[in-house]
C-alpha cells in the first residue's frame, strides 16, 4: 500500500507541510497564555505505522487532502464549519470512512452537501455556484472504481485556475508504488526528471517513452517542484 510523507502531499497540493501536519494531526497553540488544540480535519489511515510513529498518509488520506484543499484554498471555508460538513456528510452516509474521498460528490451527494454548507456560511462572494465549479473541477480528477471508491487521482500540475490543467501526471496506489507517473504509461516522474538532469536532450526523452514534449516537459517540472518543498 502507499505512503505518503507529509511534505511530498504538501508538494503535490501546493500546500505548506505545516498545514498537511495539522489538518491531519492537530495543532497545541497559545491564546492568551492559554494552551489550546487545533483539532485535526482528517483522520490518517496509519497502515501499520503506530500512533506515535511518523506520520504518514495513505491515497485516500491523499484524496482526502486534494478535496479539503479545494475548500480552504479557494474559497476560505472555515475549518470549523468544514468539520460540520463532514460530520453532515457521515450521518447521511453511515459506513463511510472517509466522505471527502469515498463519496462520489459529483451524483446527488454534492448537491445535498452544498444545500447543508450553504446553511453554514455564505460560501464564497461567487455564491453556492462558485464552490461547486471549484468542488467539481476537483473532483473530476478522481478516477473511481464500481463501488465509487477512489482508484487514482490527477493532481492539479499548475498553481491557479483549475480549470482546463492538463492531466498529465497520475497517483495510482497500484503503479509504480504510488509514486506520480506519466499518464499513459508506467514511468515514475523520477526517472523522467533523473535522465533530463543527466543530460539527456528532450527529444531523446520524447522519442524513448514515445510521448508529447508537453508531457515529458511537464513530468520535469513536477519534479523540480517536489524538490523545491523537499
Amino acid at each position: 500500500m502507499a505512503a505518503y510523507r507529509p511534505a511530498q502531499v504538501a508538494a503535490w497540493l501546493n500546500l505548506p507541510t505545516a498545514t498537511v501536519r495539522a489538518w491531519a494531526k492537530g495543532q497545541y497553540y497559545d491564546v492568551h497564555g492559554k494552551r489550546r488544540f487545533f483539532r485535526p480535519v482528517i483522520e490518517p489511515t496509519r497502515l501499520g505505522v503506530p500512533r506515535n510513529g511518523p506520520l504518514a498518509f495513505s491515497f485516500v488520506n491523499f484524496v482526502e487532502l486534494h478535496v479539503l484543499s479545494a475548500l480552504r484554498r479557494v474559497h476560505a471555508v472555515s475549518l470549523p464549519k468544514i468539520r460540520h460538513s463532514i460530520e453532515y456528510l457521515a450521518d447521511h452516509y453511515p459506513g463511510i470512512r472517509h466522505p471527502l474521498a469515498d463519496l462520489d460528490l459529483l451524483t446527488d451527494g454534492l448537491d445535498v452537501w452544498l444545500e447543508e454548507l450553504d446553511k453554514l456560511v455564505a460560501v464564497s462572494e461567487h455564491g453556492q455556484l462558485g464552490i461547486k465549479d471549484v468542488l467539481e473541477a476537483h473532483l473530476r480528477r478522481v478516477d473511481r472504481g464500481p463501488r465509487g471508491e477512489a482508484v487514482r487521482l490527477y493532481p492539479f500540475p499548475h498553481i491557479g485556475d483549475v480549470a482546463g490543467q492538463p492531466r498529465s501526471i497520475v497517483v495510482d496506489p497500484e503503479v509504480a508504488f504510488g509514486r506520480p507517473t506519466l499518464a499513459g504509461t508506467a514511468i515514475p516522474t523520477p526517472v523522467i526528471a533523473g535522465r533530463f538532469d543527466a543530460g539527456e536532450s528532450l527529444e531523446s526523452l520524447v522519442e524513448d517513452f514515445g510521448r508529447p514534449p508537453g508531457d515529458i516537459l511537464e513530468a520535469i517540472r513536477w519534479e523540480r517542484r517536489e524538490r523545491r518543498a523537499a
